[in-house]
């Protein structure tokens, strides 16, 4: 018997001039089982056919831990972002820690981390918490008044495996309560925005809110897809004077939730 499931979420890459993101992901296999497991993990790229690694053993109740592009750099090597499907000989626990990390010109905040389990797939996901909070729109450049030392913006990672597109729709839906007790954008309370993409079959896509959605104000998204997929999103923290500030950093993940809505 085997056993499948899905991490929509990586970012392998190191800086050079030019483009100083860097990603390293951390991917901890836990064979809780009394017997040895098999694990096989297959990439998903966003503009290129996957590429099935060398198998990789975990002992009975222990872990094996995996660091990109280091286990297969002829594969992975400044691959970008990727989705992976694990397949194994017990039901393994994933983990996988990642996240872009832009180091200009000193980092700051470097305590956070993502932290992703890994998935089924499903056509209908939703996001409970979603936010780009950018306190110099809000308070028209006097950042004195910003609460936080920080903005922030989220990067959504969709991945499909399958052999046909998937049609995504999201829907997002804004909130009528108030961020941090600030003045909301008109017209923007209770509304919706709806978003629509096409993902090619066996890739994986990434959108930011950057810019996207209404600053400071929350909402909630519910994602809808042709063909079963796997998403989830990350929320990262930058200089309330921008990227170039201190960089880019990862805050938390923020995980979605599949199927419909309980009966």
């Amino acid at each position: 018997m085997t056993y499948e499931q899905y991490l929509p979420a990586a970012f392998v890459h190191d800086p050079v001039e030019g483009d100083m993101r860097r990603g390293s992901p951390e991917i901890v296999l836990y064979n809780p089982a009394p017997e040895p497991c098999e694990a096989t993990l297959t990439v998903y790229f966003t503009d290129r056919d996957p590429a099935v690694l060398k198998p990789v053993a975990i002992k009975p109740e222990t872990n094996e831990l995996i660091v990109f592009p280091r286990y297969a750099p002829d594969v992975l090597t400044d691959s970008g972002y990727i989705g992976l499907k694990c397949v194994s000989t017990t039901p393994l626990l994933l983990n996988l820690i990642d996240g872009v990390r832009l180091v200009v010109p000193e980092p700051q905040f470097r305590g956070g981390c993502t932290n992703f389990h890994g998935t089924k797939l499903d056509t209908i996901w939703r996001v409970p918490d979603g936010l780009w909070l950018e306190w110099n729109k809000q308070y028209n450049g006097d950042l004195s008044k910003a609460p936080f030392p920080f903005n922030e913006l989220e990067y959504y990672h969709f991945l499909n495996p399958n052999s046909q597109d998937a049609e995504i729709e999201m829907r997002i839906k804004y909130s009528d309560r108030d961020a941090h007790d600030i003045n909301r954008p008109e017209g923007v309370i209770g509304s919706t925005q709806t978003l629509r993409w096409t993902l090619g079959a066996e890739r994986v896509m990434v959108w930011s809110n950057l810019e996207q959605v209404p600053y400071c104000v929350p909402f909630t998204a519910r994602v809808c897809s042709s063909v079963p997929i796997t998403t989830t999103a990350v929320r990262y923290i930058y200089g309330l004077r921008g990227f170039d500030e201190w960089g880019l950093q990862p805050h938390m993940d923020l995980w979605a939730i599949p199927g419909p809505l309980p009966e």
